[in-house]
């Protein structure tokens, strides 16, 4: 039987230096367009935050007014209700006080002034 040779393990090779060449123009400017679109991109989406708190803000303050809008609707039934209560009391006394001037034969009642 022979000796069997052993096979080294092969060498990498070392990689090569490449040599340092201006970069072209193309690439650098789409690179210079893909920075000035991811700028851009920042920038709005920055603007939409802001928006956005804009939004809730103003949102939160049309909730604020509705429940101001319905109270107020109610104070001002309670104002009619009031109004349509101090009605009814005057007539009721302008009618009493008309009986009573029935009552006692046509004599004159000085009544305060409303």
């Amino acid at each position: 039987m022979k000796p069997t040779r052993r096979r080294s393990k092969p060498q990498r090779r070392k990689a090569r230096a490449k040599p340092s060449r201006p970069r072209s123009p193309v690439k650098k400017a789409a690179r210079d367009t893909v920075e000035s679109l991811q700028k851009e991109v920042r920038r709005l989406r920055a603007a939409r935050g802001k928006l956005e708190r804009r939004l809730t803000s103003a949102v939160q303050e049309i909730g604020i007014l509705r429940q101001l809008e319905f109270r107020i609707q109610s104070l001002e039934n309670d104002l009619d209700k009031r109004d349509q209560e101090i009605a009814r009391l005057r007539l009721e006394r302008a009618d009493q006080l008309s009986q009573l001037e029935l009552r006692l034969g046509g004599a004159s009642i000085v009544s305060t002034p409303s």
